[in-house]
């Protein structure tokens, strides 16, 4: 691999944060989680920040954060999932480093997401329902921008790790 970035990007519960650590450590990368990083600059939680800006202001925030600190090379980076959502976030997916789709079914994302709805503000008072709407809108996105497509349906961290590291060599 050169010098570029590595993006990961998918629906919440697709494993960018979880699998992003295990393969920043095995490269000896560094790990950027953007939703974490972004709750350190605003200092308070992503719900938070929805609650007080809303979506519009957060994905502004988004946008610029993501812009500025993905000029520094070899960085694995966890985004946030409406990351795609944006035309320069998506050239910078396209453009700026390996851009992986860690993809699973709908079905999946409810099972990894059933006790932690919480602090998922995208998924609000009816989180069945907003999981589909997201992914129907979402996801040929998410494809668009992909350089690798990794089905995470039946994978460990682990293998999805392995799998990543096999297409990125």
């Amino acid at each position: 691999m050169n010098n570029k970035n590595i993006f990961l990007i998918g629906m919440m519960g697709a494993g960018k944060t979880t699998a992003g650590k295990l393969l920043a450590k095995k490269l000896n990368l560094t790990f950027f989680d953007m939703d974490s990083e972004i709750e350190k600059i605003m200092e308070m939680p992503i719900k938070q920040i929805f609650n007080e800006y809303g979506e519009k202001r957060f994905r502004l925030i988004e946008a610029t954060f993501f812009r500025e600190c993905t000029k520094i090379e070899s960085i694995v980076y966890a985004t946030g999932g409406g990351i795609i959502e944006n035309k320069v976030n998506q050239d910078i997916l396209k453009n700026r480093g390996t851009c992986i789709f860690l993809d699973c079914s709908v079905e999946t994302l409810k099972n990894r997401l059933i006790n932690k709805t919480d602090y998922r503000p995208m998924l609000g008072n009816n989180p069945e329902k907003q999981l589909v709407t997201l992914y129907k809108q979402r996801h040929s996105l998410y494809d668009s921008c992909a350089h690798i497509n990794i089905d995470t349906n039946k994978l460990s961290i682990s293998q999805t790790v392995q799998k990543i590291i096999k297409n990125i060599e």
